[in-house]
């Protein structure tokens, strides 16, 4: 039996918006043969599977075993029928949701091998969950290659969506030229902003010259004795 490193060391996880058209799925492993890596005298196989997804399949089972768990505890502290009833409809009701939030897909893969392993040649496992395949191969190496096969293939799809190997965006629209006269937007909803005008400055009461005479003087002081 395989450990959790030796199952994740064999497993492939294939995206849908890239390898699905549609409820099928197209999957095609590297050249190479499945079980000794050679790249002579190669024999392609091809499998169909259907394959059951979920949605949400984690939430919904962890909700009917709580509700199960509840309502089995309260018919071993009160047994009733009422309990004994909520107890088998949650159940139920938690395997009607399951299977009417799922859906049929198909796979078809199609792997490489020699002469002498194609007899021992067996469909891979496929499990799909949250719009994602994950293919179980059965060597290591297989698994290892078509990973770079995959990164490969994503950053070539990312440089043809113009984003470089880091994922930000590059220019790929070229630059508008200088005596570009597309109209602005408020020319094109029959709105054209007004010209301003060029006002002259407001005098303010404090900007006005003061003519106070200084204290003192007596010439121009009528008051003054």
């Amino acid at each position: 039996m395989l450990s959790n490193r030796g199952i994740e060391a064999r497993m492939v996880r294939y995206w849908g918006r890239e390898n699905r058209h549609g409820l099928t799925w197209q999957i095609e492993l590297p050249e190479q043969c499945w079980k000794c890596g050679t790249t002579q005298n190669l024999l392609p196989r091809q499998y169909e599977r259907e394959v059951r997804g979920f949605e949400q399949p984690v939430a919904i089972v962890g909700a009917t075993l709580m509700l199960t768990a509840m309502f089995l505890l309260v018919f071993y502290l009160v047994p009733s029928w009422i309990t004994f009833f909520l107890l088998v409809a949650t159940l139920v009701a938690g395997g009607v949701l399951l299977w009417v939030r799922s859906w049929t897909e198909e796979v078809r893969i199609t792997i490489y091998t020699s002469p002498e392993h194609e007899a021992e040649l067996r469909c891979p496992d496929l499990v799909v969950d949250q719009n994602e395949l994950y293919v179980f191969l059965p060597t290591a190496s297989l698994a290892e290659a078509t990973n770079q096969q995959l990164l490969q293939q994503r950053r070539r799809l990312a440089q043809d969506r113009g984003y470089d190997e880091g994922g930000s965006a590059a220019a790929a629209a070229p630059p508008s030229p200088a005596n570009d006269e597309r109209p602005s937007p408020q020319q094109h909803f029959g709105y054209i902003k007004p010209k301003q005008l060029d006002l002259p400055p407001i005098k303010l009461v404090d900007d006005q010259p003061t003519h106070e005479t200084p204290p003192g003087d007596s010439d121009t002081n009528p008051d003054a004795p």
